[in-house]
Parts: C-alpha cells; structure tokens; sequence
C-alpha cells in the first residue's frame, strides 16, 4: 500500500486574489486557498481519494501612512533646513522591508550623513535622487521617526516648493 498527500494539486484550484474591498476605506482583502488530498495506492485497486479538504486563510496588508514637516516654519536661502519624516502602521499586521523614497525640489541638496532617528539604530540613507531609505520591518502601531538635514542652494527664488514622500 502507497499513501501519498498531495498538497495544493492543479486539480484543486489553488487561488490567490483580490477577494474583497471595502470601498469606504480602500482596504484590501486577500486571501488564498490551500487544499490538501490523501490518496492510497495498492497494487489491485490503483490509486483511490481518500479525503480531500481545504482551508482559506486571509492575507492581512499593512495600513500605511507617511508624514513629512520642516523642523522650522521657513528655510532661508544659503541655510540648512531639517526635515522630519514620519512613517506609522497603523494596522495590526507587521510592516516587512519598506521602501520610503524622498523626493526634495531642485535646489535642496541633502547634507551627507546627516540623518538621525531615535527609533532605528545605523540608519542609512541612500543619497539619490529622491532619497531612499528601506526599514526592514514596522511593528502593528507603531511609528518610526526620521529626521536629515538639506542646505537651500542660495540662489533659490523666495517661494513655496513642493516635496514628496511616499512609501511602498
């Protein structure tokens, strides 16, 4: 007699999916199916189903947000200013290896070596365009804090400048 189970065979129709969306909050559920046979084999009777049996398990996502402020209210031409970028999970799910790119307007060059965060110990941040950091994992609530300095090329124009950050 051959026993042999079988997990997640064509046969079954293993999916994974967008399942559902909750149009108020714009949250996504995943989920994904995984089945499993037992089938026994004997040399007379060939190979018969014994049981068969699935199970859907929903693939929670992360609910992220992203918050970035100037230390101080104005930044003069020639002068450093100091931003802060605030990155949250506000679900109940770990966040895994998060990409947050930092994009700053023509004119503010990053200051090497001048970021800092007291939640993260050795933080880097890669002096591209934008500026990229990667934090391997945010816990369900919690928050990460992240501050660097830029001078203004003083040669730039009295005015407001656009900036963007974003997360992924």
């Amino acid at each position: 007699i051959y026993v042999e189970v079988r997990v997640n065979a064509d046969a079954m129709s293993q999916s994974l999916g967008l399942d559902a969306r909750d149009v108020t909050t714009g949250r996504s559920a995943w989920k994904m199916r995984n089945c499993a046979t037992l089938w026994c084999s004997a040399p007379q009777t060939g190979d018969q189903q014994v049981e068969s049996d699935c199970a859907e398990d929903e693939i929670k996502q992360p609910q992220l947000g992203v918050e970035k402020s100037l230390r101080l209210p104005e930044a003069e031409p020639g002068q450093e200013a100091e931003f802060e970028v605030v990155v949250t999970n506000f679900s109940d799910v770990t966040a895994y290896t998060l990409v947050i790119e930092d994009a700053n307007p023509a004119g503010f060059v990053y200051v090497t070596d001048s970021v800092r965060s007291p939640d993260v110990a050795g933080v880097t941040l890669d002096d591209t365009a934008p500026l990229v950091w990667v934090l391997e994992d945010l816990e369900p609530k919690k928050s990460v804090r992240l501050t660097y300095k830029a001078i203004v090329d003083p040669k730039l124009a009295e005015g407001a400048y656009r900036t963007t950050v974003k997360v992924h």
